[in-house]
């Protein structure tokens, strides 16, 4: 089993990696806006990935929905993705209610499972998989463009 650190995230998201973090405490209101500041950037980044495992959040309001809408949207720019896990059915009902939680583009969503961590396990596994992918397609890209331009 892969040992797992426990520290203070990164202020950057690197390229090409998934990043795991792990909230606690109530993301109401004030909890919404410190995780908003404490979200690394993707400034500079392509195509970072941020698991985020929201396990035991029971209620959730708008201003965790549109710290992740806005999120997710600086994470699209950078061609990256979200996958948001240990999402309870209350919960998921609340992210997406307002429509600004879209489960689609850069956003991925998770349900828990009585097993603790198998939804962010999940999550890493799909997000590597889609990396490796975006790596292919971007070789393949560049194999194409560097063939146009042969006579």
């Amino acid at each position: 089993m892969e040992a797992v650190e426990e520290r203070m995230p990164d202020k950057q998201l690197e390229s090409n990696k998934v990043t795991v973090l792990y909230v606690y405490g109530q993301l109401y209101y004030a909890g919404a806006a410190t995780l908003d500041r404490l979200l690394p950037k993707p400034n500079g980044a392509e195509s970072p990935v941020v698991v985020l495992r929201l396990r035991g959040q029971p209620n959730v309001g708008a201003t965790l929905s549109d710290v992740l809408s806005r999120y997710a949207d600086q994470l699209k720019k950078r061609n990256g993705r979200i996958y948001v896990t240990g999402l309870n059915e209350e919960t998921f009902e609340q992210l997406v209610k307002d429509g600004k939680f879209q489960l689609s583009g850069p956003i991925r969503a998770y349900e828990l499972t009585p097993v603790i961590g198998e939804s962010t396990r999940e999550a890493i596994s799909d997000a590597q998989a889609w990396l490796i992918e975006q790596e292919e397609h971007k070789g393949a890209q560049e194999v194409q463009s560097g063939g146009s331009g042969a006579a």
